[in-house]
């Protein structure tokens, strides 16, 4: 698949050895009023194919953080529109080269809203991974 070239990105590398977290702005794409579903179930963060071959993780089920999920209660964002997700490269992949001069991952965030019907949308986010 073909990344877009107006591909929103993170603010803020990754280097490859290191886990952070970081947040899907959905809002901006949303009507006033509207938010993102909250069912789990009707939102979702999809590595791409670039991103997986790198072995860029979103982290899920680990013990140590917690999974992708709707933020609420963050001042800079109205609750149920946008996504919390931790971010790491697999430790097996970390010494790639690619990292040396820095690459752009790309992920898709899918989401219904709570419109009547509801909508979907979907977007396009690049995470820089540079060895810093």
């Amino acid at each position: 698949m073909a990344i877009p070239a107006n591909a929103a990105r993170f603010t803020g590398a990754l280097d490859p050895e290191e886990v952070l977290d970081y947040i899907v702005p959905i809002g901006p794409l949303l009507e006033a009023g509207e938010t993102i579903d909250p069912d789990p179930d009707r939102w979702s963060l999809t590595l791409l194919a670039e991103a997986v071959a790198l072995g860029l993780e979103i982290l899920e089920s680990d013990p140590d953080w917690p999974d992708p999920a709707l933020v609420v209660g963050d001042t800079r964002f109205v609750n149920n529109t946008a996504i919390k997700f931790w971010a790491r490269v697999d430790p097996a992949f970390q010494d790639n080269a690619a990292f040396a001069a820095g690459v752009a991952l790309p992920m898709e965030a899918t989401c219904w809203t709570s419109s009547n019907p509801p909508r979907r949308r979907q977007r396009t986010f690049l995470l820089n991974v540079v060895e810093q």
